[in-house]
């Protein structure tokens, strides 16, 4: 839907944007709602749903499901991505995805991403602009360990989306149709800046060909400067409109450690992988709101 503000998504009717979002098997834990985590997809290798009970791999979740939002990597082999959009909404946006190996036996290679977004939406005044830059460094130590450090920044410069009346969108006006696009805030004033940080590594170790360790650790952090000035009603008169303020700023930061050990059992025809871990988070919000 149309939400600058937040990754906001529903899976089997649930909410996906509190308790579903992860990075790289990592939770992306929000217990503070509007001071939230919105992912460029641009930067995702692909997106995961996965089937079945997913709380076996990733512990706590949605009821609904889990939506797994996996970094682009490192790559042995070069590649290079330039690319420019642009749409009826006024958007302009560029973006570029490099990496390859750094020395000829291979061992390090890296990947660098980027996007500079100029861009509208489908209501008056409401920008979705943004900047992002993410880079990746992967070390090979031997044939069997490897560790890939990732980070990331992000910086948003959106609006809140719009409240409108009932009268003269959903239901008929004598005055005349609200559009859809109609602004009703303050243009000098609304604002929704937020800021994304985030840095981590990855650590795989191969005990042989059965046995493999992985950990996983990410620190993330996010600030958000948010004012809003938004419809509450009509009067009487269905044309004079009446509005309220509403102002937060918040700060939401986290670290997450996950530990995995992959056993893989075969005997004749019979094949089993068990696996064993433990994970540990800590996320500290705060918020101070004005209404």
């Amino acid at each position: 839907g149309i939400e600058p503000r937040f990754t906001s998504v529903r899976l089997r009717g649930f909410t996906a944007n509190t308790e579903a979002l992860f990075r790289d098997g990592l939770a992306l834990r929000n217990p503070l709602f509007i001071v939230s985590y919105n992912l460029e997809p641009y930067g995702a290798e692909r997106i995961e749903i996965p089937r079945g009970p997913a709380s076996a791999l990733y512990g706590l979740g949605s009821p609904g499901g889990i939506i797994n939002y996996i970094s682009k990597t490192p790559t042995d082999e070069r590649i290079g991505e330039v690319g420019i959009e642009t749409d009826n909404r006024d958007r302009k946006q560029i973006m570029f995805d490099v990496g390859g190996a750094m020395n000829e036996s291979e061992t390090v290679s890296f990947r660098l991403t980027g996007l500079y977004r100029d861009g509208g939406t489908q209501i008056d005044f409401v920008p979705d602009d943004r900047q992002y830059f993410a880079g990746a460094l992967e070390w090979n130590l031997g044939d069997a360990t490897s560790l890939t450090f990732l980070g990331s920044v992000q910086q948003d410069d959106a609006m809140n989306s719009q409240a409108l009346p009932s009268a003269g969108t959903l239901t008929p006006n004598p005055n005349g149709v609200v559009p859809v696009s109609r602004f009703t805030g303050e243009p000098t004033l609304d604002k929704y800046d937020r800021g994304e940080y985030s840095i981590g590594y990855q650590f795989e170790h191969e005990f042989n060909d059965n046995l493999r360790f992985l950990q996983n650790t990410r620190l993330n952090d996010v600030d958000l400067d948010d004012i809003v000035v938004f419809s509450t009603g009509f009067l009487p008169d269905l044309r004079t409109m009446t509005r309220n303020s509403f102002w937060n700023y918040g700060e939401l930061s986290s670290i997450t450690i996950d530990n995995q050990l992959h056993y893989a059992i075969e005997g004749g025809s019979v094949q089993h992988k068990l696996l064993f871990g433990v994970d540990w988070q800590d996320a500290d919000g705060s918020s101070i709101q004005h209404i």
